[in-house]
């Protein structure tokens, strides 16, 4: 999907329960269930439309079926929580798909500014951030567009090495990754918001917009890219 902010949560060895505890914490943080039929409670899961009598069914149900698809809201944002897709050109590396339309990220055209499309890439962030406390990933990325070149896709061997391939737009570096790079080093790189977390990984955000970045931000990929040294 080219209309998407996309962002890809890995893991070298699949957690437990992974969408249902960063579902779980989510409800927790304020965010709500987004019901894709208008009414409460009802959801498109594992190809299967989906009636729960409370939030407790659907966070009981979600990591039951192998694919699982819900939507959740806050403040008027929408964001689809995914797991082991189909979208990403490679079937062993197991992950969470975070993605979002990129209108909610829009400004120009939108009845927005430009502060407040980037406090909604702040909760979105947020949200990342959430996901990756919860479950422990060895790497993720997000980007504007879905379509992802199987180059920068690593295996589960570069992921369990900690082998950067690629910068984007967001890039979460666990732990392993960091301390390879230099801690210090990541933690100021030139990017628009560095996110160190209570696990230890780094969350670097290349622009303060992946849909819709400010000048000054256009080319922030490429710099950050420049000051790791990765190609």
């Amino acid at each position: 999907m080219s209309d998407t902010i996309s962002t890809y949560v890995m893991y070298g060895i699949r957690p437990s329960a992974p969408l249902q505890r960063v579902l779980k914490a989510a409800l927790n943080a304020g965010w709500k269930l987004s019901p894709q039929f208008g009414d409460d409670y009802v959801y498109w899961i594992d190809d299967k439309r989906f009636t729960a009598a409370n939030n407790d069914e659907v966070v009981e149900a979600v990591d039951s079926p192998e694919t699982t698809a819900v939507a959740i809201e806050r403040n008027d944002l929408r964001v689809w929580i995914e797991k082991d897709t189909d979208v990403l050109p490679t079937v062993e590396t197991w992950h969470l798909y975070l993605w979002a339309n990129k209108y909610e990220f829009g400004h120009r055209k939108d009845a927005r500014t430009q502060a407040e499309a980037r406090a909604r890439v702040q909760q979105y962030l947020d949200l990342v951030e959430l996901a990756v406390v919860e479950t422990d990933p060895d790497y993720g990325f997000g980007k504007f567009g879905s379509i992802v070149s199987p180059k920068v896709v690593p295996t589960v061997d570069e992921l369990l090495s900690a082998r950067v391939l690629d910068v984007f737009w967001l890039n979460v570096f666990d732990s392993a990754a960091v301390e390879r790079m230099g801690r210090e080093r990541v933690l100021e790189a030139p990017a628009w918001e560095v996110r160190e977390l209570e696990t230890g990984h780094v969350m670097l955000v290349a622009s303060d917009n992946p849909f819709e970045p400010a000048d000054e931000w256009a080319d922030g990929e490429e710099h950050v890219a420049e000051y790791l040294d990765v190609d």
